[in-house]
């Protein structure tokens, strides 16, 4: 769910569209997407297997590290680099 919102907002922002963010640190993918876009950089997309984990599985990503993504988002596409 998370991924897919925040595809969506790089969508609406930057007028492209990535399927997959793939990091460990959930607040630089949206930076190198950002910037990226905003440099008009062709990215290619690769299709890949993938089954998300649960929290009891060991998942560690939380609502604050979408919150983060967001506000790195948004602050790149403010100030244009």
């Amino acid at each position: 769910m998370g991924n897919r919102f925040m595809s969506l907002l790089t969508g609406a922002l930057y007028n492209k569209t990535p399927s997959d963010l793939r990091q460990d640190d959930f607040a630089i993918e949206p930076e190198i997407t950002a910037k990226a876009c905003l440099r008009n950089l062709r990215v290619y997309e690769l299709p890949i297997s993938y089954h998300g984990r649960t929290y009891a599985e060991g998942k560690k990503i939380t609502w604050v590290d979408g919150l983060k993504a967001v506000w790195v988002l948004v602050s790149i596409r403010v100030r244009g680099r």
